[in-house]
């Protein structure tokens, strides 16, 4: 798991890539405490070269990973990037794809912590442009990290 450090202390955020996609999918975490306590959501290719995608979130709490909620969406036209936006905000999560909610859901347990990825089998997913917006009350901070 790499997650953003300087946002260990952060609750209301929205995380927003571009994911290349490919057989392995793309998973990020929201709310992390530590590698034992977090949210995690991820989209993969129903088969591959498809427009068709999975979206999955779960939580891991104690180190107990829940039941993962999955959902088969249709992509469309996306032209060999899938543009993913994720808010956390209060007890809400949304799920974005293409600029169109695709999966909502809410839980209180974790009230804030780091955002980032998690590796699957130790590869870095494939993503562009990322951008981090911390929203606070009065106002919002954004955070464009570079990518390798």
């Amino acid at each position: 798991m790499s997650v953003y450090d300087p946002s260990r202390d952060e609750s209301d955020y929205r995380i927003e890539f571009g994911w290349v996609p490919d057989d392995r999918g793309v998973g990020w975490v929201v709310r992390t405490r530590d590698a034992g306590d977090y949210y995690a959501a991820r989209v993969s290719l129903l088969q591959p070269r498809s427009s068709v995608v999975v979206v999955e979130h779960f939580s891991v709490l104690g180190g107990a990973e829940s039941a993962h909620a999955r959902r088969v969406v249709q992509l469309g036209n996306h032209a060999g990037l899938v543009l993913v936006r994720m808010d956390a905000i209060g007890p809400a999560f949304t799920l974005s794809l293409q600029g169109n909610p695709v999966d909502y859901w809410t839980d209180e347990r974790l009230s804030s912590g780091a955002l980032g990825f998690y590796d699957e089998r130790g590869l870095r997913p494939v993503i562009q442009s990322l951008r981090f917006t911390f929203i606070k009350k009065g106002g919002a901070q954004v955070a464009v990290a570079s990518l390798p």
